[in-house]
């Protein structure tokens, strides 16, 4: 009796496959349509399915790898709270934005004499409202209650591009 083989006879015919094409091959062809259409040739394009894959595959990265972001805000004159918050919010794992100069606080390590010209306070604001956008959430250190006009605009901004916001004390909410 013969013994069964599943393997083809070398003389039977194969499919042949199908011939590879050089990704050098396809990119320079791509690179050129890019040309052909004006389209610079730092930007890539691709296919919609492609890029939204990449794209949920990206956020999905972010979402889990990294640290939350939170921006303190609140009046300059709470230096001590803002060491306090930025130390237990470093320690809880989160990466803290806060302000780089504390113009109202009583001990001032600037140096007494030194200020903000009106010009460089609506800079300064404005670069505080830059680090609310980078940031994940707001936490607002409203010591005593207080929310200065400064703040108050910062937890507008921050409502408007639909941060989430924290506060120090309760009825933070209430104070706006």
């Amino acid at each position: 009796m013969k013994k069964e083989s599943n393997q083809l006879p070398p003389s039977a015919s194969r499919p042949t496959p199908a011939p590879a094409v050089s990704r050098r091959l396809v990119i320079h062809e791509h690179l050129a349509m890019q040309a052909k259409l004006g389209i610079p040739q730092d930007y890539v394009i691709i296919d919609r399915e492609v890029f939204e894959a990449m794209w949920m595959e990206f956020g999905r990265s972010l979402r889990t790898n990294k640290p939350r972001i939170v921006c303190l805000c609140g009046s300059t004159r709470f230096k001590d709270a803002f060491d306090e918050a930025n130390y237990q919010e470093t320690m809880s794992g989160k990466i803290v934005l806060s302000v780089g100069f504390f113009m109202h606080a009583s001990r001032n390590r600037h140096g007494g004499d030194i200020g903000a010209t009106p010009k460089q306070k609506v800079a300064l604001d404005e670069l505080h409202k830059r680090k609310i956008d980078l940031a994940d959430e707001v936490f607002v250190l409203n010591v005593g209650g207080y929310i200065g006009e400064s703040t108050r605009d910062e937890i507008e901004y921050a409502k408007f591009i639909g941060r989430p916001i924290r506060y120090l004390e309760e009825g933070g909410a209430s104070c706006q």
